[in-house]
């Protein structure tokens, strides 16, 4: 992660779970050692980790260590494919990775989509002409910053952080995503 923030990354509000490992270390060896330690999958994050209900882990032996049955199901059905199925952009275009269209976007007004839902829901109001609104502002400066990117010599495009074979509307299931 560089330090002035994530860039190109899908945000995982509202939980932000995330360590950072800046690219600018002076410690590079050292945060070597670290990325080793945490994935370590028979190690101390991992089965700490997963001995408390978390949730599952893809690089280690979930079965093995989770204790609690809706946990237990929710590994046995979506840790096996978890690697495999999530949608990698910046592995079609690498410049993604280096991107701030996305994080300029969701920066524009933090967490506006949220409070939007919660406000009609508590109210009663049509959510409708919000996220209307919501969604032209946000696409309007992801596109402007992307033009801006792009301009700037990154070979980047909305296409780069499109999911195409996502079907928002039905359940989850491996099955229904290219490998």
């Amino acid at each position: 992660m560089p330090d002035d923030g994530p860039e190109g990354a899908l945000s995982q509000l509202p939980s932000e779970n995330k360590y950072f490992v800046s690219r600018q270390t002076q410690h590079p060896e050292e945060a070597w050692l670290f990325i080793e330690w945490i994935t370590r999958p028979d190690g101390f994050f991992a089965t700490e980790y997963l001995a408390r209900g978390f949730g599952p882990l893809a690089f280690s032996d979930n079965a093995k260590y989770i204790t609690d049955p809706a946990m237990v199901k929710m590994a046995e059905e979506i840790a096996p494919d978890l690697r495999v199925a999530y949608p990698l952009p910046y592995v079609i275009c690498p410049d993604a990775a280096a991107s701030k269209a996305f994080v300029e976007a969701n920066n524009i007004r933090k967490d506006w989509e949220f409070e939007a839902m919660v406000e009609a829901l508590t109210a009663g109001t049509d959510f409708g002409p919000v996220a209307e609104e919501v969604a032209a502002a946000k696409n309007e400066a992801f596109l402007t910053t992307l033009e801006a990117e792009a301009a700037a010599g990154l070979d980047v495009s909305p296409d780069c952080f499109a999911f195409p074979d996502w079907e928002y509307n039905q359940d989850y299931d491996p099955a229904n995503y290219t490998k």
